[in-house]
């Protein structure tokens, strides 16, 4: 599954509609000028669809794709 972000930050995304997710872990992927990075995070509190804003907890490093 996959869904589209408008923000990243270091301890939260924003994603461009609204999701519903449990508490999970996941992991970011962002590609700019056709480089990419991906790295792994926990969604602690899950997501929800009335708030965009999802808190991320880093699991691991960044890796260049």
């Amino acid at each position: 599954m996959s869904f589209g972000l408008v923000t990243i930050g270091p301890q939260s995304v924003t994603a461009r509609e609204p999701i519903q997710l449990d508490a999970c872990d996941a992991e970011v992927v962002m590609v700019v000028d056709g480089r990419g990075v991906s790295w792994p995070v926990r969604l602690p509190n899950g997501a929800v669809p009335f708030d965009s804003m999802i808190e991320t907890t880093p699991r691991g490093e960044m890796v260049r794709l």
